[in-house]
């Protein structure tokens, strides 16, 4: 698992995720700083090869938080999930996903979570309305299962019409009445 110092990749998951492997194996603190190391690539490998005296993990730790640890408020953390929207070559799995990845920079409740996802599909709210109400992430991420195969079923049956957007063309509409003196009560 690579850490190339991207601003996609969050080092402190990166770090969690990597001290979760190595205390699996139960491994000495020479062996954390050579893996580590090892793991570096781009930005990140090169910044730790420019540094001197990295001979231990938790130095290498301490000085890759240091660079490349990302940290806002969670005002501008709720302002960023407000503004993700699923992109067009985006499963809804992957957006989901890094909706996630997003959250993880600050305390996001599942729930807003839930509700940030909803607010970044580009769909009618009636379509998009089996999203609502889920007790959980589980729960909302079959959810999104069903939504997305929903969709495909619709754009393959209606392949003229827009992928996402209001379907008020689809809603019924009730029969215009041309002449309304015709339904009065004539006595």
């Amino acid at each position: 698992m690579p850490f190339d110092g991207d601003s996609h990749q969050s080092i402190e998951k990166w770090i969690e995720l990597f001290e979760d492997v190595v205390n699996m194996f139960n491994l000495s603190d020479l062996h954390k700083l050579v893996f580590g190391k090892r793991s570096l690539r781009g930005k990140a490998k090169l910044y730790i090869q420019s540094e001197t005296g990295v001979n231990s993990w938790e130095n290498l730790k301490d000085l890759l938080l240091s660079e490349f640890g990302y940290s806002c408020t969670s005002a501008e953390l709720h302002e960023m999930l407000s503004k993700r929207k699923l992109k067009d070559d985006e499963s809804l799995e992957e957006y989901f996903l890094k909706m996630k990845q997003l959250c993880n920079r600050g305390n996001v409740e599942d729930t807003a979570l839930m509700q940030y996802v909803i607010n970044g599909i580009p769909d009618s709210v009636i379509r998009k309305s089996i999203l609502y109400g889920c007790q959980n992430l589980s729960e909302f991420k079959q959810k999104l299962r069903v939504y997305e195969k929903m969709r495909f079923d619709y754009d393959k049956v209606k392949p003229n019409k827009p992928k996402f957007g209001n379907e008020t063309k689809d809603r019924i509409k009730a029969p215009k009445i041309e002449n309304k003196d015709k339904l009065k009560d004539t006595k």
